[in-house]
């Protein structure tokens, strides 16, 4: 199984015995997956996933009684749970603060009230739920990202809403799927990502989610260091060759006896030992790195002036 259907396996075994927890969660799951018909009434609970669904029907049978509550396992894949009695639907939708009222009696709400989403725990509960319906994680091995995909943009900022009452910056933007717009709400930070999997409980997907951050923070530092150490190596022969042609030329043209002591010195330690670093002939000729590096300046300075004579 995939990452994120690791996450929402374990989370579909997260049942609260609150039950404003519950409700928070079952709203959660009607706006992402849920549909309305007037005729006949019909609330339907349709998901691609059997883990939502069977969350669903529990919460459905641990918050409420309903006698109408039909399932439908469709073929090929998908889904269903559908309350055909209005008093029922109409039980459910205001307990989940979902109802709107209308000219003509009541229809389907995009997002649920405020009150649903109060305590903190019930914002737990509706980011869990949403994920269940609408979220999914990438395998961290590969890249961070973590986003709930709903079909009105009132619903994706309900989560980002919520998940920023948590500290967590989460960002929503737009798609067309099928010639229809959807709505992101989407993170990518793995820390953030790391707080959401805390929030919605799911704690044995953390602990892994972690492991394989720490391993790969590791790998990517280690692999900077090297990177990092091979780019100042190459300097370093890079600097060494320069200043041993450099060396040479003053040699071949006026010799390094007419040179200074200092510079005579510097010149012939170089010589010496081609691929030494500067840290390396600073401790040949007793003296510190920025007195070697003045002198090999002044050995290029000879050089560059022997090269433009010789023009």
């Amino acid at each position: 199984m995939s990452f994120s259907g690791d996450v929402k396996r374990e989370l579909s075994e997260h049942v609260g015995s609150a039950r404003h927890c519950l409700i928070a969660e079952l709203a959660a799951l009607i706006c992402a997956c849920g549909q309305m018909s007037a005729d006949p009434p019909c609330l339907e609970v349709h998901t691609e996933n059997e883990v939502p669904y069977k969350k669903t029907f529990t919460l459905l049978q641990k918050a409420f009684t309903i006698k109408s509550l039909q399932e439908h396992h469709q073929e090929g894949g998908g889904w269903s749970l559908k309350i055909t009695e209005p008093a029922e639907i109409l039980t459910v939708l205001s307990a989940c603060g979902l109802v709107q009222r209308t000219a003509d009696g009541w229809r389907l709400e995009g997002a649920p009230e405020e009150r649903i989403t109060e305590r903190v725990c019930c914002r737990k509960a509706y980011i869990r739920g949403a994920f269940l319906g609408s979220g999914s994680i990438n395998d961290p091995n590969k890249n961070y990202h973590l986003e709930f995909v709903l079909e009105q943009k009132e619903k994706a900022e309900k989560v980002r809403e919520l998940l920023q009452s948590f500290g967590v910056e989460a960002h929503v933007l737009s798609r067309r799927r099928f010639s229809k717009e959807i709505y992101v709400t989407y993170l990518k930070d793995g820390s953030q990502i790391a707080d959401v999997l805390n929030i919605m409980g799911s704690h044995a997907s953390l602990l892994r989610f972690e492991d394989i951050r720490v391993v790969k923070d590791v790998r990517n530092k280690i692999n900077r260091q090297v990177n990092c150490e091979a780019a100042n190596l190459d300097r370093v022969i890079s600097a060494a060759v320069r200043q041993t042609e450099d060396i040479q030329l003053i040699d071949e043209m006026i010799g390094l006896d007419t040179l200074p002591k200092g510079l005579r010195e510097a010149a012939e330690a170089r010589l010496a030992a081609p691929d030494a670093s500067l840290s390396e002939i600073s401790i040949r000729l007793g003296i510190g790195k920025s007195g070697v590096n003045h002198r090999f300046r002044k050995l290029l300075e000879i050089a560059e002036s022997l090269k433009k004579n010789q023009e």
